[in-house]
C-alpha cells in the first residue's frame, strides 16, 4: 500500500492510503477501520504508529475518498451523462446512504439466518449480458470475452440527471407492483419523507411464505 501524509489542519494529520488489490472500495475502507478500532492483533501495528504520532484512536475517522474526475469520465464514457461536481457529490452521498441501508439490513439477515441458507446469495458469481444473453462472468462470458465478443450496453432513454431520478421512480413503483400485487404498500408514494417519515411502518411490507419474495422485509 501507498501510504501519504499531510497536514490537513493545525492539530489534524490527514493519511491517503492507496491499496494496490482488486478488492472494493468499501472492502478496503471497513478493513481498514476494523484494523483501526478492532481489538483484533492484525491491527496492532497501525495503531501503534498512530499513537506513536500522538493521533487519538478514538477519533481516528477511516472512509472511502473517491476520485471524482475518474468516476465523472466514467459515467459520461459508459452511460453518456455529464454531471456536474455538484451532481457527482450528491451521488455519492445517495450511494453512500443507500450501501448504509443494505448495510444493516445485510448484517440483521445474516443474525437470523443460518450460515448455510446464505451460502448460495454470499457465492452467487457476478453475470454480465453478452448478445443478449445474461452469463456467468466467470465460464462461458469469459470465453466470450477472450472471442472479443462486446459485452452489451444497458442503457435507457433518460438523458438528463432530472430524467433519470423520474425513470428510477417509475421502476420502483413497477418492482413494488411485482412484488405485492394488491397491496397497500405498493400503492402507497412513499417519495415523500415528510409525509411518511423515515422508519414509518407504512415504508415496510412483511412478505408471506407464498410471495414472490418470501417471508421477509421489504
Amino acid at each position: 500500500a501507498d501510504v501519504e501524509a499531510t497536514i490537513a489542519w493545525a492539530d489534524r494529520l490527514h493519511c491517503s492510503v492507496r491499496v494496490r488489490s482488486c478488492r472494493s472500495v468499501r472492502a478496503v475502507a471497513e478493513a481498514l477501520r476494523n484494523a483501526v478500532h478492532g481489538d483484533n492483533e492484525a491491527g496492532f501495528s497501525m495503531r501503534s504508529i498512530l499513537e506513536q504520532v500522538g493521533a487519538t484512536i478514538s477519533e481516528v475517522h477511516v472512509g472511502p475518498r473517491w476520485p471524482i474526475e475518474r468516476l465523472r469520465a466514467e459515467v459520461e464514457n459508459d452511460y453518456g451523462y455529464m454531471l456536474s461536481d455538484s451532481q457527482m457529490e450528491k451521488l455519492f452521498s445517495a450511494v453512500s446512504e443507500c450501501h448504509k441501508v443494505y448495510e444493516k439490513a445485510w448484517e440483521q439477515t445474516k443474525i437470523g439466518e443460518k450460515p448455510t441458507a446464505l451460502e448460495s446469495l454470499i457465492f452467487k458469481g457476478c453475470a454480465v449480458r453478452l448478445d443478449g444473453q445474461l452469463l456467468p462472468k466467470e465460464g462461458k462470458a469469459s470465453e466470450g470475452l477472450r472471442q472479443s465478443l462486446i459485452e452489451d450496453t444497458n442503457k435507457q432513454g433518460a438523458t438528463s440527471f432530472r430524467a433519470l431520478l423520474a425513470d428510477a421512480a417509475v421502476a420502483q413503483v413497477q418492482m413494488k407492483a411485482s412484488l405485492a400485487p394488491g397491496q397497500a404498500w405498493a400503492r402507497t408514494d412513499l417519495s415523500n419523507a415528510h409525509q411518511v417519515p423515515e422508519g414509518h411502518g407504512q415504508r415496510t411490507w412483511l412478505s408471506g411464505p407464498k410471495d414472490p419474495l418470501p417471508c421477509g422485509a421489504h
